[in-house]
């Protein structure tokens, strides 16, 4: 434990390119290689015909030592906050499971996503 390589907040022991902390967060193990819980999709607003973009990840219950953020790009370059809106949440073993809304860039021909993962505490 005392190897920040093995068990820091920053270390991938399992190799799978996910950061221990967020390991953490998104309720993986840091011991095994996990694929990557974050699912994006495209889909249609129903009622604007507009094309969405969600997200879905798992959670953990009652975070308070960890908080996320979502950010979009039009060209992989430029980064900047995106407005979201959580519109699921499932139970799932400890966690939930969200799903994010982001909503539609006005010209944007491409939309590229991001999950931020930041502690909250000292």
């Amino acid at each position: 434990l005392q190897d920040a390589n093995v068990s820091g907040s920053d270390a991938d022991p399992d190799g799978d390119g996910i950061v221990n902390f967020a390991e953490y967060t998104l309720g993986l193990s840091a011991k095994v290689a996990d694929s990557n819980p974050i699912l994006p999709a495209v889909q249609t607003d129903p009622g604007t015909g507009d094309t969405i973009l969600t997200l879905t990840f798992p959670w953990g219950d009652n975070m308070t030592d960890a908080q996320y953020q979502v950010e979009t790009s039009p060209d992989l370059k430029t980064w900047q906050t995106a407005p979201t809106q959580v519109t699921s949440t499932v139970p799932l073993d400890g966690l939930n499971r969200l799903t994010l809304r982001i909503p539609p860039q006005s010209g944007a021909q491409a939309l590229f996503a991001r999950l931020l993962i930041s502690a909250t505490g000292p």
